[in-house]
């Protein structure tokens, strides 16, 4: 189960070519997990996963252009995904 997400407005997830357009609103605040899906909500029993996170582009968007990146306090710890 992955242990950290931080929040991004959902249009700047939007700029990576190929991610679905969904329903949603460009303002709409979605969470990005240390496995680097994204969902709805960092709280939900069953949040709804809006992007798998799958593929070497998308972490590389991640750490680039969004600088997601697991805080260094947490690296190492069991609970930060590499």
């Amino acid at each position: 189960m992955p242990a950290y997400c931080r929040a991004y407005l959902l249009s700047e997830l939007r700029s990576f070519p190929g991610f679905p357009a969904g329903g949603r609103p460009e303002d709409a605040v979605v969470y990005v997990w240390d496995d680097l899906s994204v969902v709805d909500s960092p709280v939900s029993a069953t949040p709804t996963v809006l992007w798998s996170g799958a593929g070497t582009d998308w972490r590389e968007f991640c750490e680039k252009e969004l600088g997601f990146a697991v805080p260094a306090d947490l690296v190492g710890d069991d609970r930060a995904a590499g």
